[in-house]
């Protein structure tokens, strides 16, 4: 099961899209306060509500570090939280930045990629002032006072703009989209593929992250997972079986079935989601969401698999 709170780490339901429980972004609490990501524009009351429920006023927010800046559900009430928190700087790989001043960007490319019934449920988000956009490095280390410490990672694996965020205190990872769409209340799980994502620099850092990981992931989607050595292992164990299996479309002369296996793979898991009971999540995760990324999957397999890792 996911869990809102460890120690002085908070987890907000962004509400995305209105379903529950399916996005979520965070504070941290060291003499200062920081938040993790934003979520999307037309839920900023949800967001605010959830500041709010943890005890915490918006204005003494003081750093907001995204994960991508491509991503509304990310990305979207930066603005909108700086314009409340007037003191506060939005925290970027600077790859991002672009996003930050143009919201735009990444919508005309939506409608480029997405069906149409998707697309149309984003909503752009407000741009951000130059002046309150601060750039990172990878190694920036960030002190939030008492004993609250965290680093940063740049890392391209979800998006071009991405990195991840080590709290140091807590020995956990505030992990981007690392490990997709992760529902432990009802065992739903899909890697995720986005355009311009980079499967295998996922696949070889979960890998790397196996060798010493975090005790804790923070999940865009959705909440903390304590056990994070066996949810990174049942990741790369998932993903492992992605590349063998589609190896053997390819090999048994059927590039077409790459698509449609993973596809079929996410499909049956979202079966779960009927533990919800919430018809209108498995509509959307069945119709909308999961066909295209099957796709943008089988798109970049199928041209990188002289690549794939040995």
């Amino acid at each position: 099961m996911f869990k809102m709170q460890l120690n002085n780490v908070y987890a907000i339901d962004s509400m995305m899209f209105g379903y529950p429980h399916y996005a979520s972004c965070y504070l941290i609490k060291g003499k200062e306060l920081a938040m993790v990501d934003t979520g999307m524009p037309e839920r900023l009351d949800d967001v605010l509500a959830g500041i709010k429920a943890h005890g915490f006023n918006v204005e003494d927010i003081s750093k907001i570090f995204v994960t991508h800046c491509e991503h509304p559900d990310h990305s979207g009430n930066v603005a909108s939280i700086l314009e409340l928190a007037p003191d506060a700087r939005v925290y970027c790989n600077p790859i991002g930045e672009k996003n930050l001043l143009d919201p735009g960007i990444q919508h005309r490319e939506r409608m480029k990629t997405l069906p149409p019934e998707m697309w149309s449920r984003f909503v752009l988000p407000k741009p951000t002032p130059k002046k309150k956009i601060v750039h990172v490095k990878d190694g920036d280390e960030f002190d939030l006072g008492e004993g609250t410490v965290l680093k940063i990672k740049i890392i391209n694996f979800h998006q071009p703009s991405g990195l991840v965020v080590y709290d140091l205190k807590n020995n956990s990872l505030f992990c981007n989209d690392l490990t997709g769409n992760y529902f432990a209340d009802c065992g739903y799980h899909i890697i995720l593929h986005p355009p311009d994502s980079q499967f295998f620099v996922e696949y070889e850092y979960i890998k790397e992250l196996l060798k010493n990981p975090p005790a804790h992931l923070y999940l865009g989607h959705f909440g903390i997972i304590e056990d994070a050595p066996a949810y990174l292992k049942e990741t790369f164990e998932h993903e492992t079986w992605m590349i063998e299996e589609c190896k053997k479309c390819i090999e048994s002369g059927h590039p077409e079935k790459v698509m449609e296996t993973i596809r079929d793979k996410n499909l049956e898991s979202a079966k779960n989601l009927f533990k919800r009971n919430d018809q209108k999540l498995y509509d959307y995760c069945t119709k909308e969401h999961i066909p295209p990324q099957a796709q943008t999957f089988a798109d970049l397999f199928l041209s990188r698999y002289s690549k794939l890792p040995k």
